[in-house]
């Protein structure tokens, strides 16, 4: 089993935990039966026996062999300050809550009873207002708490103004990356899974623990207005793929497992039959109730082997994914062919797929086969295009190199049985496109990708005008490594929001030995 641990961290005098691959905070993850306290620390000295009265708690519960765990409380000095009844019983818990204390003067003793697996507690707590506090978080079932920060910062922003350079319509999205890390930095929330920004200015956050998955929204000035922890029904690897945003508060989690899960009534796919095998799945939650911690629906994807890799929804709430899956038997109801190349298939072990659920999770309404690429990110136009980007096959390399390829550009209309567009970008056969969006107006199609050599790798990004202009402007970028993976999509997004530049191909330097491009039929009419 590959499982994630927690990091934590001190933020304005409350601890904020996230899921990553290293040690708990306990130190090392427990694995002996009972009920461990990772925070507040069991061992106090006097700098860690005051706590906020908005505190965090972080403990870990392993039943013994053939039980199992259905139900744990809280309780500050014998008084249950909140209480979980789980519905699919666990032999294995971690518990990440944000609790209130009642009391304030004194020292007192934090409980954690865990039904089948033990107690643990910690005694000589001090329980303080925080002066400083600034994260207004959910406690259980108790109202959400009144904060007046005394130190308030300035909003976050996530959009970065545009620089002036005419022939660098690129600066300002790397502006936007540094941005990004710079903001999910000082919340610490540059390591979760996944990242999106709404309208308004909120953040999402998606992460892991163990095989659970949290959602977690803050509000521009940094206050955490929505926390939910939705737990797994077993052990297994999971992962969180791709997270998706409305303005009303709706979110959307993609990721995959192979722990699991508790789908809900009539979803599209409840039951998987080889758990061995990783399984995308989709979740769906309402953030503008901060109390509605259950997903509105759950559901496996399909029943054969997949993975998937980005998310987008449209307005009526359905719900676009893309990935790979290396099953021929992956629900579909169309194949298009990607390379151009019609030997390449036999070589390939994964193939792509762009599906679409309905706005309750309960069926596709249609799905697509894409061979001979691997999707990573895709956009939709408003229009019924679905435009994807990722890696596709090059005919140029041999079997040994499969793994390799240029990067995708493909527009997929007439609900996935038809190719309207499709281009490849790159020379040396090591490209990849990571993320996709398309500009306010749908006029633009912007592109940021990956390629690499032996002695460097660096950002490439490109603008094209499907079915116009063909690719129209594409260079390596230079960025700063340390800018964190799941701000590629939300800063390309923020930027396209506000890119309006009219490029002119006679006036930008394009490299047409890197681009070649393959216009269907029906985009010839307008690119002649």
């Amino acid at each position: 089993m590959q499982g994630s641990f927690l990091r934590c961290g001190a933020a304005i005098g409350l601890l904020l935990c996230q899921a990553v691959y290293a040690q708990t905070s306990c130190g090392s993850e427990h694995r002996q039966p009972g009920v461990f306290i990772c925070y507040p620390n069991p061992s106090l000295n006097a700098a860690d026996s005051t706590l906020p009265k908005i505190f965090h708690i972080s403990a870990q519960a392993n039943a013994p062999g053939g039980e199992t765990i259905d139900r744990y409380t809280i309780a500050v000095d014998n008084q249950v300050v909140y209480e979980n009844r789980i519905i699919t019983p666990v032999q294995r818990l971690a518990i990440e809550l944000n609790l209130k204390s009642s009391v304030s003067d004194g020292l007192h003793t934090v409980r954690v009873s865990v039904d089948g697996a033990g107690n643990a507690e910690v005694k000589g707590l001090r329980f303080l207002p925080s002066k400083n506090m600034s994260f207004c978080e959910p406690v259980g079932t108790f109202e959400m708490p009144v904060c007046s920060p005394s130190n308030q910062r300035p909003p976050l922003l996530w959009a970065a103004s545009e620089p002036a350079g005419a022939n660098e319509p690129f600066s300002g999205y790397l502006a936007g990356l540094n941005l990004y890390r710079e903001n999910l930095e000082s919340l610490e929330a540059d390591i979760a899974d996944a990242a999106a920004v709404d309208s308004h200015g909120n953040l999402y956050i998606a992460l892991h623990s163990f095989a659970d998955v949290e959602l977690r929204k803050y509000a521009p000035n940094g206050s955490v207005t929505y926390d939910s922890v939705i737990r797994s029904c077993g052990d297994g690897f999971m992962s969180v793929a791709a997270l998706a945003v409305d303005d009303a508060g709706h979110a959307w989690i993609a990721g995959n497992t192979t722990a699991c899960l508790a789908p809900t009534p009539g979803a599209l796919q409840t039951q998987i039959a080889d758990k061995s095998q990783l399984h995308g799945f989709v979740m769906m939650l309402d953030t503008s109730k901060p109390n509605a911690t259950a997903p509105l629906y759950v559901t496996y994807t399909a029943d054969v082997e997949n993975e998937i890799a980005a998310i987008r929804v449209d307005r009526e709430k359905n719900v676009y994914i893309t990935g790979v899956t290396s099953a021929a038997a992956y629900p579909h109801q169309s194949v298009l062919l990607m390379s151009g190349d019609t030997t390449s298939s036999a070589h390939g072990k994964k193939i792509g797929f762009v599906s679409v659920l309905n706005s309750s999770g309960s069926r596709l309404l249609w799905s697509t086969l894409l061979q001979d690429s691997q999707p990573t990110a895709l956009a939709l136009d408003g229009a019924g295009t679905v435009f994807v980007t990722g890696r596709v096959a090059s005919a140029r390399l041999s079997s040994e190199s499969r793994d390799r390829g240029n990067i995708l550009i493909a527009g997929i209309v007439a609900n996935g049985r038809r190719l309207s567009y499709a281009a490849r970008l790159g020379q040396s056969g090591n490209e990849e496109g990571r993320a996709i969006s398309i500009t306010s107006g749908g006029q633009w199609l912007l592109i940021a990708g990956a390629t690499e050599s032996q002695d460097d790798s660096s950002t490439l990004a490109a603008a094209l005008q499907p079915c116009k202009t063909g690719i129209v402007y594409s260079r390596s970028l230079t960025r700063d490594d340390a800018v964190p993976e799941i701000a590629v999509v939300p800063a390309l997004d923020a930027f396209a929001a506000h890119f309006h530049r009219s490029l002119a191909p006679a006036k930008l330097a394009i490299n047409r030995t890197s681009a070649r491009v393959q216009i269907a039929p029906a985009c010839l009419a307008e690119a002649r």
